[in-house]
């Protein structure tokens, strides 16, 4: 066996099909020390069970980059060996020396020396598209091109410019009878070939590409984070946008939505009020908190920045700095359940849409209900946030347990557990990237059509491989014959 594994550092049979499969795009770049490095995505751990996988999870954003490895050592346990989450000192820029420059000694010190470990990536992408449809049951040969031409019904797009790919919701009681649901995605291929070029110039090829949704149905179907038997829905509360995910019991995503809320909306409103006397506070509080930000306006003949609501937004969720300090600084005397009065009609409307979407999805009778929402993103730190939400909706609100490092699946080794909720919260997206598999986690850089392309091939090697070995039985059973 140690021979065969030594054997193995060439480049196996089924490395070479997999990038023939691909179309044979070449992604080798110079590294440092000057050999080349491949994408070889771990398909042995897959093919070979007694070889276990270590994966890094890559959470990139505008301001920060996420990192995680995890180590899978049985088919349910994963141990998380190390993470790192570095903020940026100005906006992430994708200008390939100034990305590589950035990425490259930040990875070098987080990879092994062997550089064994499996890279996924998930961020946020421009012309981005992720929708539930229904189907008429296809078979496996037809099943690409039937939702191909189904998504291209509700989204055109054009084959040459976007990646397209699809996961089978799987569960027969989700649509009629003689259809299933899938989710479908697409992306600009520009931006996942750029992504790609980017990681391979730095000397870290890249495993997989994939999205928020999935990282996060990682963590549901390994039972990381347990469903507990029922649908559950993740709120993703962003700076610009929302998104709203379903998943099943079994935690495959089954609906995903992106929603306008967001925390811009909190923050104009909070803009709105102490720049407008008409709604600068609630009725009850008129007087000690609008005198003081009256003669604020009147002494400077200015209003407040829009970059200073912003400033007040987030000493209120997040405590740095002090909310009195901010206060202090801008001349006003508004408290915090002042800011929270006047957010509470963005609150609502965040409900609201929220209330809608699972409706929408509990509108077959078959499906299990929505029994928890796990609210993620700053707004998660921030408990009576939450708690005006729970208020809007007739379901419990739970931000504390989307903690994957209080899982008993998931042990830490050799680390400590983020001491704070919101460094936790951060580092989320990056563990259920962690978790991801070649041929379960939906990625751009091998998609369905491309898993079922090696499924057949390989099919078809192994019969070719059979029917070699039976040949071989009959010329040496004839020879023994004529012996």
């Amino acid at each position: 066996m140690k021979s065969l594994l030594s054997r193995n550092k060439d480049i196996s049979s089924t490395e070479n099909l997999l990038k023939l499969i691909r179309g044979g795009k070449e992604t080798d770049e110079t590294a440092e020390s000057g050999r080349e490095t491949t994408v070889r995505p771990s398909l042995r751990s897959r093919l070979l069970p007694f070889r276990r996988q270590i994966t890094i999870g890559i959470d990139l954003r505008y301001d920060r980059i996420n990192l995680v490895k995890v180590h899978q050592v049985s088919d349910h346990q994963w141990i998380l060996t190390d993470y790192q989450s570095v903020a940026c000192e100005q906006p992430l820029s994708l200008e390939p020396d100034l990305f590589v420059q950035f990425i490259k000694p930040l990875l070098k010190r987080f990879c092994s020396l062997s550089r064994k470990e499996e890279l996924w990536l998930v961020t946020a992408f421009s012309h981005l598209d992720i929708r539930t449809l229904e189907i008429p049951e296809a078979g496996r040969r037809d099943l690409d091109n039937t939702v191909f031409w189904s998504y291209q019904k509700h989204h055109p797009i054009n084959g040459k410019e976007y990646i397209f790919d699809f996961q089978p919701v799987d569960d027969p009681s989700s649509a009629g009878e003689g259809k299933i649901e899938v989710v479908a995605c697409s992306a600009r291929k520009a931006n996942i070939e750029k992504l790609r070029h980017l990681f391979s110039r730095a000397g870290f090829p890249l495993a997989g590409i994939s999205l928020y949704p999935f990282a996060m149905q990682n963590l549901f179907t390994t039972d990381v984070i347990e469903t507990k038997g029922n649908s559950v829905c993740c709120l993703y509360f962003g700076m610009v946008w929302s998104r709203i995910d379903i998943f099943l019991p079994e935690g495959r995503l089954a609906f995903s939505r992106t929603i306008r809320a967001s925390q811009e909306s909190m923050v104009e409103a909070i803009y709105a009020a102490v720049n407008d006397a008409d709604v600068h506070a609630p009725a009850e509080v008129q007087g000690a908190a609008v005198v003081p930000s009256l003669a604020r306006k009147q002494r400077h003949e200015e209003a407040l920045p829009l970059a200073e609501a912003q400033r007040i937004f987030s000493a209120l969720v997040q405590g740095t700095p002090p909310l009195a300090e901010v206060m202090a600084e801008n001349g006003l005397a508004l408290s915090e359940e002042d800011i929270l009065t006047i957010m509470m009609p963005a609150v609502e409307r965040l409900g609201w849409q929220v209330e809608r979407t699972i409706e929408t999805y509990q509108a077959n009778p078959r499906r299990k209900p929505v029994k928890q929402i796990f609210v993620s993103g700053r707004m998660s730190s921030y408990p009576p946030l939450i708690e005006m939400l729970g208020e809007q909706l007739q379901h419990t609100v739970a931000a504390a347990d989307l903690d994957p490092f209080s899982s008993r699946r998931l042990r830490l080794n050799n680390v400590s557990r983020p001491g704070t909720r919101p460094e936790r919260n951060t580092l989320t997206p990056a563990v259920g990237t962690a978790l991801s598999r070649t041929f379960s986690t939906p990625s751009f850089t091998f998609t369905h059509a491309d898993k079922q392309k090696f499924f057949r091939a390989r099919r078809l090697s192994l019969s070719l491989c059979i029917v070699m070995v039976l040949i071989a039985f009959l010329f040496l059973g004839g020879y023994g014959w004529q012996q």
